[in-house]
């Protein structure tokens, strides 16, 4: 059984952290540290970190955005989309509405 290199780990632990901290910053980060394992030889785990660094920051970034127009429901303000994404918002004391 081989060992799982440091880069692979950190890859997923990236992976892991870019869902629910920030993925903006650690789905490339969980990215890059799998491109290093796979070019040290740690093909699957590499891989794996890659793939699943990638899926994880489009899902946490989509995550973060519903949370933002599920607070701004709950406040009571009016979200405008343009497609999926929420673009801004129309607030009751603001003077102009976009």
């Amino acid at each position: 059984m081989a060992r799982i290199s440091r880069w692979a780990i950190s890859s997923l632990a990236c992976a892991v952290l870019a869902v629910f901290v920030a993925p903006v910053v650690f789905g490339p980060l969980g990215v890059l540290a799998g491109s290093v394992a796979v070019w040290r030889g740690d093909r699957w785990w590499g891989a794996l970190g890659v793939s699943g660094s990638a899926v994880a920051a489009v899902v946490g970034y989509w995550w973060a955005g519903e949370l933002v127009v599920l607070k701004e429901w709950a406040l009571g303000n009016q979200p405008i989309y343009r497609g999926t994404v929420c673009i801004s918002f129309r607030y009751r004391k603001s003077i102009l509405h976009f």
